[in-house]
């Protein structure tokens, strides 16, 4: 249940039919952009694109401080940077300006695209006002380097379930080497086995696997959810042994109480009063076990 909720819980992005494999971070940029290309250019495929991570997974964070003009430092997360065609294929809604095919001018503008979140973190009235205008950076961001913002989309969440979701200011590049490449394709069965080939023929030591994006994000949880099995088998485990324990004392009544039973089915008693007989004696502990576990166990 836990991983389910984690899987599903709402970030601003869509994993469903997105197809991700984890590229080697020896892969040169020039590697990263031919195996798009290649990509792009498969049937089912609708848009493919390189990052520094899957969004959402949470291996790996990074923040900044960024100051609107005449505003006060905000810390933002950073670090994910993404090739042309990553908004495509996440489906992350663009709300104001623009990102261009190819990202070489937002490269030389040093540019940012920031979620909704981070807009009003900054103090911009609204998306639109925040896009064109230039944010004084700490010198851990792009060596310092003022960065403009081009772009305003909707919130995303890109924390696992356990932290609080932060402002975000993303960066788009021309290109990048390692890293993960997301596929958004018509069929993920037959894509998922064809980008891993693809991955592992060009990257001989890579030994990757590319998974569904929603797989991906549930290993930040894969440890809880190991735990969350072990409880439940200790818990059946419990049961079990508690199980033995009820019907040890009713067999002990049983024997405590044969001659009664036997004078009752004498006089005419059927089984279910036997059985009333027996649930009546055990009522009250019953009732008292649930009174005290039930609310527990809901809370």
């Amino acid at each position: 249940w836990q991983a389910g909720h984690a899987g599903d819980m709402p970030r601003g992005f869509d994993v469903q039919d997105r197809v991700a494999v984890d590229l080697p971070w020896e892969a040169q940029p020039a590697q990263t952009m031919a195996l798009l290309e290649q990509v792009r250019r498969w049937p089912e495929v609708i848009a493919a694109a390189a990052a520094e991570d899957v969004p959402g997974r949470d291996f790996a964070s990074w923040y900044s401080e960024f100051r609107a003009p005449g505003g006060q430092p905000v810390s933002l997360r950073t670090g994910l940077d993404f090739t042309p065609g990553f908004l495509r294929v996440y489906g992350m809604r663009v709300l104001a300006g623009r990102l261009s095919a190819d990202h070489v001018a937002e490269v030389a503008q040093n540019a940012v695209v920031l979620d909704r979140s981070a807009v009003r973190a900054l103090g911009f009235a609204s998306p639109e006002a925040a896009v064109g205008q230039t944010l004084g950076v700490a010198p851990n961001f792009h060596d310092g380097k003022p960065a403009t913002v081009v772009a305003v989309i909707d919130d995303i969440r890109l924390e696992g379930p356990r932290s609080p979701q932060r402002p975000h200011a993303i960066s788009p590049v021309t290109e990048r080497g390692g890293g993960a490449l997301g596929v958004h394709t018509r069929d993920p069965r037959a894509t998922g086995p064809k980008l891993a080939a693809l991955v592992n023929e060009r990257f001989p030591a890579a030994g990757a696997s590319a998974l569904p994006v929603r797989d991906m994000q549930l290993q930040k949880v894969a440890d809880d959810t190991r735990l969350g099995r072990l409880v439940g088998i200790a818990g059946l485990m419990a049961l079990g042994l508690a199980a033995v324990g009820i019907y040890a004392l009713a067999a002990y009544t049983l024997r405590r109480r044969e001659r009664e039973i036997v004078l009752r089915k004498l006089h005419g008693a059927g089984a279910g009063a036997v059985a009333g007989l027996l649930a009546r004696e055990f009522a009250g502990v019953l009732m008292a076990a649930c009174a005290v576990a039930l609310p527990l166990a809901a809370w």
